[in-house]
């Protein structure tokens, strides 16, 4: 069973990955979403999880599943 923390390590990394797989910058990505661009960049160093809201639609704006985002471990 994976830790909380590795969780949210591996949606950092997910996060980075996919969106730098669609070629969108993180100001972008934050205006694509609806956040600033300190707090992407807070969700891609782990720092901090977002809502579960915001991470279904982060997960959804980037094509792939929570699921994935949480459990998967991304080398980007």
């Amino acid at each position: 069973m994976m830790t909380e923390q590795e969780m949210m390590w591996n949606f950092a990394r997910s996060m980075m990955y996919w969106r730098e797989k669609l070629d969108m910058n993180a100001d972008d990505f934050a205006e694509y979403i609806g956040v600033s661009r300190s707090t992407i960049y807070n969700y891609e160093s782990g720092r901090c999880m977002p809502q579960l809201y915001t991470a279904m639609l982060i997960s959804k704006k980037l094509g792939t599943s929570l699921d994935e985002m949480l459990r998967r471990r991304v080398y980007a």
